[in-house]
């Protein structure tokens, strides 16, 4: 119970009841005014010293981080000493501190919700700062501008962060986990096949690059600059970032896909440029979809990189990777990256509406040339048929192992796609 007397004095509290608000001992508020981690009381009288809401702060601010950030007294104390008690963190908990700064075992709940808005705070100053990072630059961006973007005192930025630097090297860790959002995840560890894998991580990377694209550009500055520190953790950031596709390369070789001497880490790092050079193009030329330049980045990464007469499994990716084509003379050669006019698809007619063919669904399609136009007769993998007016003079294009291939398609008397014998004949 508050006693009359205290109840009366203007804003002002004894220690007896800064330590019931608190749940700290006597002897430990003494302590932390000893060691000048608690600024000092204002002395109402000649035995009477008073504490206000600055102290109670404080000492919550003090109990939390040494209970969820495992700091000790000395690094909590050069922490506050840049922040002015007035800035007191506010979102500390006033539920889970115990005497001594201990956590009482029924406040186990109060505890975890403390964590959990602890990495919420971090989260959100990480998010904030990459974004001003990447609009402003690092020398231009103050520790005030996240602090305002967030509608945050800079005490509660001072929990978390020790200064600029500290919160700039955290950002490009958050980095390599934000290129490729949480919500993708699920749906690029579903996909089997390399192909298929790289599209959607690629589609990912492109679909968030405008937001972190400027700390893309702070992080190539950082690792040819004067501070070894960044330059460190910028090396270490983009080995991270390219790590993922570096294992989808290794297995890709263990299953025989990809040729067994491809430089993993090289070419991983490799196609992390290229998606970011694609990422701005993008961006320059409106009329490209993220689709068409998908293409043209699995040419270079599919086609240069497969073992021949390797297929992608079924569902992992829509080109036909693998065939056998027989053309008017003839000759027979093996193919990789089968397109016709660049696409995976063969196009066609069906009275007045066009449609594409996906290669890759299709098991038969037999070709009767007439001139410039043809008649295709289709037959898909699931048993349906379908007849297309074709345009004879389309090009089959693909790789083979002396470079790249190039054929009208009414010079082609047969292509055999895949293991499932799926054909092109000409009649």
């Amino acid at each position: 119970m508050v006693s009359n007397e205290e109840m009366a004095l203007p804003q002002g509290m004894k220690i007896a009841r800064l330590c019931k608000e608190s749940r700290l001992t006597r002897s430990t508020i003494h302590h932390y005014l000893n060691i000048g981690l608690l600024h000092r009381p204002r002395q109402a009288g000649l035995n009477l010293h008073l504490f206000d809401d600055t102290h109670l702060n404080r000492l919550r601010q003090i109990c939390w981080l040494r209970e969820n950030e495992r700091l000790p007294l000395a690094q909590i104390k050069e922490l506050l000493d840049r922040v002015e008690p007035q800035e007191a963190v506010q979102s500390v908990p006033e539920s889970g501190a115990g005497r001594n700064g201990e956590v009482d075992s029924g406040e186990e709940e109060g505890e975890g919700r403390a964590r959990d808005q602890g990495r919420k705070n971090r989260e959100m100053i990480l998010d904030a700062a990459i974004k001003l990072f990447s609009e402003q630059g690092y020398e231009n961006t103050k520790i005030s501008d996240v602090t305002d973007a967030l509608h945050m005192g800079k005490g509660t930025f001072y929990v978390y962060f020790k200064n600029k630097k500290e919160l700039f090297m955290e950002c490009i860790d958050r980095l390599t986990v934000t290129i490729v959002p949480e919500d993708a995840w699920a749906e690029i560890r579903s996909e089997k096949g390399y192909e298929g894998k790289t599209r959607k991580r690629a589609v990912a990377f492109l679909d968030a690059f405008p937001g972190f694209r400027g700390i893309l550009n702070l992080l190539r500055i950082a690792l040819g600059g004067p501070d070894p520190d960044l330059a460190l953790k910028a090396k270490e950031a983009f080995r991270i970032m390219s790590a993922p596709m570096a294992k989808d390369l290794s297995r890709a070789i263990s299953d025989g896909l990809v040729r067994a001497d491809v430089d993993v880490e090289l070419f991983a790092f490799l196609q992390l440029m290229l998606a970011e050079g694609l990422g701005y193009w993008l961006m320059m030329d409106a009329e490209y979809s993220v689709e068409e330049g998908l293409d043209a980045l699995l040419d270079i990464f599919g086609l240069g990189l497969r073992e021949p007469g390797n297929e992608q499994p079924e569902g992992s990716g829509r080109r036909a990777d693998w065939g056998e084509l027989r053309d008017s003379k003839g000759v027979t050669t093996q193919l990789q990256g089968i397109l016709v006019n660049g696409k995976p698809f063969l196009p066609g007619r069906i009275g007045d509406g066009e449609v594409g063919l996906d290669l890759a669904r299709t098991k038969k399609v037999e070709i009767l040339p007439e001139g410039e136009a043809c008649l295709a007769r289709v037959t898909l993998k699931d048993g349906d048929d379908i007849v297309l007016d074709v345009d004879g003079g389309m090009i089959v294009s693909a790789n083979t192992p002396c470079g790249p291939f190039r054929i009208p398609l009414n010079r082609v008397v047969s292509l055999s796609l895949g293991r499932q014998g799926t054909e092109i004949a000409s009649k």
